[in-house]
């Protein structure tokens, strides 16, 4: 008969396997949304537009369009397929896109997309167009007339602390190559914040019977600081518009670039007062906002302190959104100054979003049952109105002490919690087979070898990090350039065969310029094409490679920011890019040895 002892071995065993397995990385997907978006709202006759139909978050089958009746398919559908990872969850967009032009004037209804996932049918919301007569075209038209710059704020009337979006914002009928920035005003008045242009799309705006091209060039937050009427000065800017020379032929025909300088007109915000009424759980905070709190322990002794933790996050001034108060009775608790445990900003939707999370510290005087609920009160610039957001309520129960009732310690001078010196004793047995123990097994010599494993890891890091810290940085990037240029116009290729334009030349012009930045030392501040040309002339790089470089960056950028983007000509750019690439890293190699 076999003799079996109880042992916990195998339960911790199986328990540190199943922790080990959840924590390998299990990928959430979000919301499933089939979205339609259209790059205008109104069109001209001889104009055209785009219209995509997207998939969020799922895989679909049988795609089907609307019927586009009154509209003629330039071109169309073209797929696209993007994954992003933000915090280990995995989104996934599959997009489908048309190029329309109207065939007669009116309104129209593009009708819902269709789509199946996961055994149901999705189907898109309708689009409203209207299509307008054009201006009939007018010779000797100056570019100051074809392109221009307008400075847009989301709002010319807002509350001190509002948020208020610029856009410095770009109408073109022509080829607009480049831009930069030749005077921008002090914004006498405001808190000011750049943002990113990150998804901000380019779109199609019919002005007095013109059809333009537009794209957001900038976007700045902008809080007013105090009331009054505030201007904000013309900003000037000088444009890189494209010329034609009609005298070249072949794919890379030669372009000229005209500067032009243009400037905004003056905006004006009324700022207003924050109305008077204000409740006492207001600390300054002007916008939209969120608010959670916590309160532990629910149950304590007065020896002990209670924590209350506040976040409150919102797209007001992150410098006016200060703790709010606690409101409790100060001889019931006696109330600490609050921590600020984190507080940040960030973009999100387009604009400026701040976050700020704060710790009270409460000391109970006597015991007895309390009630706590935390507040926080924000003033609302839609509804011209205080709004106050309340945590949930918690009872604290509050017994004796072994401090004197009444007598109040600083939180650090209180003793703390007693720990339990002796586990509760577990009856429950568990067995195994004698000779089966942990002492020799396989587990107990891996885990031994373990720290040796570890530590010769360690070592080779230590080594590398070593080796790459006395490594010039420079030198980094210039050995990297090509590898990751190479991976970028291997994405770029798939952009290609997927049909998306707008994807595939902001690849490849994200390829060369980071691939010229690092290869020839030059930081992205100063990455323009004539710095690029003249470093490359410094270092004797033949000039038909430098002509290449500059035609096809310039391709690139004729169709992102003009959206003048022909399928003709993605192709033959892809293996122009791929010609100088070679040629330039064969030059430089050469030179550098």
């Amino acid at each position: 008969m076999r003799t079996f002892r109880a042992t916990e071995w195998t339960s911790r065993t199986l328990l540190w396997g199943a922790l080990l397995l959840s924590s390998w990385a299990v990928w959430g997907q979000g919301e499933v949304r089939f979205e339609a978006f259209c790059d205008a709202r109104q069109v001209v006759l001889n104009g055209y537009f785009q219209v995509t139909f997207t998939l969020k978050n799922a895989d679909g089958t049988n795609f089907s369009p609307p019927d586009f009746r009154g509209f003629r398919i330039l071109s169309g559908p073209s797929s696209s397929m993007r994954t992003t990872i933000v915090n280990g969850v995995m989104s996934r967009e599959v997009s489908y896109s048309y190029t329309l032009q109207p065939t007669r004037t009116g309104r129209f209804t593009i009708g819902s997309a269709s789509i199946r996932v996961r055994g149901k049918t999705l189907r898109t919301e309708p689009i409203e167009i209207e299509v307008v007569e054009g201006k009939a075209e007018e010779d000797g038209k100056s570019a100051r007339e074809e392109v221009f710059v307008r400075a847009e704020p989301s709002t010319t009337r807002a509350y001190v602390g509002q948020q208020i979006l610029l856009d410095l914002k770009l109408y073109t009928t022509l080829d607009v190559d480049s831009y930069s920035t030749l005077e921008e005003p002090a914004f006498q008045g405001f808190f000011v914040q750049g943002l990113r242009r990150s998804g901000l799309r380019r779109m199609q705006e019919v002005i007095e019977g013109v059809q333009y091209s537009t794209a957001v060039l900038k976007r700045i937050a902008l809080f007013p600081q105090q009331a009054g009427l505030l201007r904000i000065d013309p900003i000037t800017l000088q444009l890189g518009v494209v010329v034609e020379d009609p005298r070249q032929r072949g794919f890379f025909f030669r372009r000229s670039i005209q500067p032009l300088v243009v400037r905004t007109e003056p905006v004006e915000i009324e700022a207003l007062p924050l109305p008077p009424g204000a409740p006492p759980t207001f600390s300054g905070a002007v916008g939209r906002y969120t608010f959670r709190s916590t309160v532990s322990p629910t149950v304590l002794t007065t020896d002990d302190v209670v924590s209350v933790k506040m976040v409150m996050t919102g797209d007001g001034d992150a410098k006016r959104l200060q703790p709010p108060p606690l409101l409790v009775s100060p001889d019931s608790f006696e109330v600490y100054d609050p921590n600020v445990l984190e507080e940040n900003t960030y973009e999100s939707g387009g604009q400026l979003l701040g976050g700020k999370s704060v710790e009270y510290l409460l000391a109970p005087r006597y015991p007895g049952t309390y009630t706590l609920r935390p507040a926080f009160s924000y003033f609302d610039p839609d509804s011209a109105r205080y709004v106050t957001l309340y945590g949930p309520r918690t009872t604290l129960t509050v017994r004796p002490g072994r401090q004197p009732i009444g007598r109040s310690e600083p939180a650090a001078e209180r003793p703390a919690p007693p720990q339990r010196d002796i586990r509760s004793i577990d009856t429950r047995a568990r067995w195994r087979r004698q000779g089966e123990g942990f002492w020799g097994s396989g587990l107990f010599w891996g885990l031994l070898g373990l720290p040796l494993l570890a530590l010769g890891v360690a070592f080779f890091i230590r080594r590398r990090r070593i080796a790459l810290e006395n490594t010039d940085p420079l030198l980094l990037l210039q050995r990297r350039a090509a590898r990751v240029a190479q991976k970028r116009l291997r994405q770029a290729k798939t952009h290609l065969e997927r049909g998306d334009g707008s994807a595939f030349f902001d690849e490849l012009s994200r390829a060369l310029y980071g691939y010229v930045a690092h290869k020839l030392n030059l930081p992205f501040s100063q990455l323009s094409k004539d710095n690029i040309r003249q470093k490359l002339e410094e270092l004797e790089v033949e000039p038909a490679t430098r002509d290449a470089l500059m035609q096809v960056l310039q391709t690139c950028e004729t169709a992102l920011y003009a959206g003048r983007d022909r399928p003709e000509i993605r192709e033959a750019t892809y293996q122009e890019a791929l010609e100088i690439l070679t040629r330039m890293e064969r030059a430089l190699d050469d030179r550098s040895a």
